[in-house]
């Protein structure tokens, strides 16, 4: 009798264990994941339609995956960036640059997840700002390496810019 509680925990561990691994990669049809078949992100709900998008940043089973930068250059010329955490193609921690400031904190399904708890909130504002400030850095570091000097300007910029919002 004990073998088979023991097989059923067993069992319902490797089941549960095994979920989220299911649910890590988006369903195939989901339209709101851009970028090429070897390198898939999911879009901020905030952007439109339209523009071309690049995921400046590693990529992993056929997914954005790690820190890095989302750039949409629409038809006028204009940027629009998101930097930060992905997972498996999801975005996670980061900020969203508007002309307006910042969207940060935890994302969830393309937008930032709403937290009532004011000191929860501070705490994912915080995180989300040094998350994305970590992702600039890496990718200045890694645009300098390559050769591409403005670029690492640019980068390095913007985590000046992200690391002063938590002063």
């Amino acid at each position: 009798m004990r073998f088979l509680r023991l097989v059923a925990w067993l069992a319902l561990l490797a089941v549960l264990a095994a979920a989220p691994l299911a649910s890590a990669a988006p369903p195939s049809g989901d339209t709101s994941f851009i970028g090429s078949r070897n390198c898939r992100i999911e879009k901020p709900a905030p952007w439109g339609e339209g523009g071309r998008y690049a995921w400046l940043g590693a990529c992993r089973g056929g997914f954005a995956h790690g820190d890095g930068a989302l750039r949409n250059t629409l038809p006028d010329g204009s940027i629009e960036l998101w930097l930060g955490a992905v997972e498996h193609g999801r975005l996670r921690w980061g900020a969203l640059r508007t002309s307006g400031g910042y969207v940060v904190g935890q994302w969830q399904n393309g937008a930032v997840v709403a937290i009532e708890d004011d000191i929860d909130l501070r705490n994912a504002t915080v995180k989300a700002f040094r998350t994305a400030e970590r992702a600039a850095r890496k990718l200045s570091a890694r645009m300098i390496a390559k050769g591409n000097a403005a670029s690492g300007r640019f980068y390095r910029g913007v985590a000046d810019e992200l690391a002063k919002q938590t002063d």
